[in-house]
């Protein structure tokens, strides 16, 4: 039995080109969503579930795990 895909995540270093990038490509928006750098993507029509959800946010760098 598979598993649907309930959310994705977009890293970004550039946040506003990137909201531009997917503005115009596929006319999402975006809905700042708590901490700094982090958005919501809004995916309107074009989302086929309607509990499919997206967020683009700001890379960072990722702390190696405890040895």
């Amino acid at each position: 039995m598979s598993t649907p895909v309930a959310h994705f995540a977009i890293n970004a270093d550039d946040l506003p080109r990137a909201r531009r990038f997917y503005e115009n490509v596929f006319g999402w928006k975006f809905q700042a969503w708590g901490p700094p750098g982090f958005y919501m993507i809004d995916m309107g029509a074009a989302n086929p579930m309607p509990l499919f959800r997206g967020s683009l946010q700001q890379r960072r760098e990722l702390v190696p795990a405890c040895a």
